[in-house]
């Protein structure tokens, strides 16, 4: 019976529109780290963490943002 139930969970892994939205989301988070570590690099130590800070309240909404997104498109 349970492992029924994990069968039965994993199953969503076969739909396409789940590894389409786990590729897009690495994606989108894979170029948002570049350009925040771009801007570390290449700001004084002052900025860092100013940057930081936007680092965190973005990559958070961010990533709200795409499970809302993943909600509503496989619902």
């Amino acid at each position: 019976m349970f492992w029924d139930s994990v069968l039965e969970g994993l199953k969503v892994l076969t739909h396409w529109q789940v590894w389409l939205s786990i590729v897009v989301y690495v994606i989108i988070m894979f170029i948002f780290i570049v350009i925040c570590g771009g801007l570390v690099i290449s700001n004084d130590s002052g900025y860092r963490v100013a940057i930081g800070c936007f680092t965190y309240l973005i990559s958070t909404t961010l990533t709200y943002f795409i499970r809302w997104l993943q909600y509503y498109t496989l619902v």
